[in-house]
C-alpha cells in the first residue's frame, strides 16, 4: 500500500483564512484605476423607435463615454473597430 507525504505547507505560520481576505469596497478602491465597466443599452425614445448603445464607465475617473449609437444594431457594429482592443482609442491606456 503506497501511502501519500503530508503536504508541505510554504508559510511559517498557519493560515487562518481571514488575514488575506478583503472585502468588496477594499478590493474595488485598490484596483479602481484599471476597472472599465462595459454594456450595451437599449433604449426607447419619444417617437417609438428604440435606439441601441455601447458604453464604458472608467471606475478610477468616474467617467462614463457613450461610443456609438444605433437604430439598426448588426453583427458588424458590436465588433470592436479596431484589432488590439475591444475597447475605443479614447480608453485604451498603453
Amino acid at each position: 500500500m503506497n501511502s501519500i507525504a503530508p503536504f508541505d505547507w510554504p508559510f511559517d505560520r498557519p493560515f487562518d483564512g481571514q488575514s488575506a481576505r478583503i472585502g468588496w469596497r477594499e478590493f474595488l478602491t485598490a484596483q479602481a484605476q484599471g476597472i472599465i465597466a462595459a454594456d450595451f443599452l437599449r433604449r426607447d425614445i419619444l417617437v417609438g423607435q428604440r435606439l441601441h448603445a455601447s458604453a464604458f464607465l472608467e471606475h478610477g475617473t468616474r467617467r462614463s463615454r457613450i461610443t456609438d449609437v444605433t437604430a439598426h444594431p448588426t453583427r458588424a457594429w458590436d465588433k470592436p473597430t479596431h484589432d488590439t482592443s475591444p475597447l475605443p482609442n479614447s480608453l485604451v491606456v498603453r
